[in-house]
């Protein structure tokens, strides 16, 4: 299983390759999940270490929505399921799955984790960082929005996120792009608390 993954990396770059030929290749080996020879827990650890690993590259700075989140975690639960050789006909719910896998968080939690920990990185640097002056709700005072809905941004998700801790009257002021996060910045300058910030929002989740 990982001499696969390695392959696939070396091969060509993920954005070269076609839908049919990542596809193709996933599918050949995922006889590698049912081998009997291979203990359960090993291939849980492969699969975190492999698959995990390549399928979230960079969900640190993704803008997820609700489908793309979606997709996720059907892939996920189908490795899983996979794995435990457990088929969707014995009516086992998912939760019963991730259950069976003690060692493994969810994928929607992983995410958010990864992003949060970034968006803290990211309240810690100096003003002057092209990345901290992306927190500003207007970076570029020539910048105008498009009329009609706008499309959901990272800062988006990491907003909805931080309601969990914030005090919902500070989304209800009138400028709480900026509000938000200096109250994140805050909150961010003790380490020791935005970790424990980041597991209540995650649990909260």
């Amino acid at each position: 299983m990982v001499d696969f993954f390695t392959k696939m990396a070396e091969a060509e770059p993920l954005s070269n390759m076609s839908a049919e030929t990542v596809a193709q290749a996933i599918f050949k080996n995922w006889c590698l999940l049912t081998r009997r020879d291979i203990s359960v827990s090993t291939k849980i650890r492969v699969y975190r270490a492999s698959a995990r690993s390549i399928l979230l590259y960079g969900c640190k700075c993704w803008a997820l929505r609700v489908e793309d989140e979606r997709r996720l975690e059907v892939f996920d639960h189908r490795c899983l399921r996979t794995i435990l050789r457990v088929k969707y006909t014995d009516h086992v719910s998912n939760e019963a799955v991730h259950t069976g896998c003690e060692t493994i968080t969810r994928i929607s939690q992983v995410i958010q984790k990864r992003q949060l920990r970034w968006f803290g990185h990211i309240l810690h640097c100096p003003s002057h960082k092209l990345s901290s002056a992306a927190l500003d709700p207007a970076p570029f005072p020539t910048l105008r929005r498009r009329r009609g809905g706008q499309p959901k941004t990272w800062l988006d998700t990491v907003r909805q996120a931080m309601q969990v801790v914030l005090e919902p009257s500070v989304f209800g002021v009138r400028h709480w792009r900026k509000v938000w996060v200096q109250l994140s910045r805050s909150a961010a300058a003790n380490r020791h608390a935005w970790k424990g910030a980041i597991c209540d929002i995650i649990e909260t989740g």
